[in-house]
């Protein structure tokens, strides 16, 4: 059950055209936060516009968080010290050629404002 009184960051880029709330994420360096309609990345001190939490805008940030994972664990994977693959830990510069490729094509195929409305509003 959601607190009455609990808050959503989103982002100040665009809140009048599209309320978007900010991902949690670490796959920017030095910025926790990413908005998903415009790319804006903040890090975690006065990120965003702090709101009401509303069922839409859990809606909207639960579908976004879906849409985007690929590009997001891609992303990722791009600036972190190590991961765990096949069971080992490795540097990214590690993985296989093949899944570099893969990892780089999410990220290229993402594309800001891509998605209709009623992807985003919809729960």
């Amino acid at each position: 059950m959601k607190k009455e009184n609990e808050e959503i960051r989103i982002c100040t880029s665009h809140q009048d055209e599209l309320r978007t709330p900010l991902v949690w994420t670490f796959a920017f360096n030095g910025a926790e936060y990413w908005c998903p309609y415009c790319g804006k990345n903040e890090g975690m001190m006065g990120a965003g516009e702090r709101v009401k939490s509303t069922a839409i805008l859990r809606n909207r940030l639960k579908r976004f968080k879906k849409l985007s994972k690929d590009f997001l664990d891609a992303k990722c994977s791009q600036v972190c010290n190590s991961m765990m693959w096949e069971g080992k830990r490795i540097t990214p510069d590690q993985l296989p050629q093949e899944e570099k490729d893969k990892r780089q094509k999410a990220i290229d195929d993402w594309k800001y404002e891509q998605k209709p409305l009623s992807l985003i509003i919809k729960p």
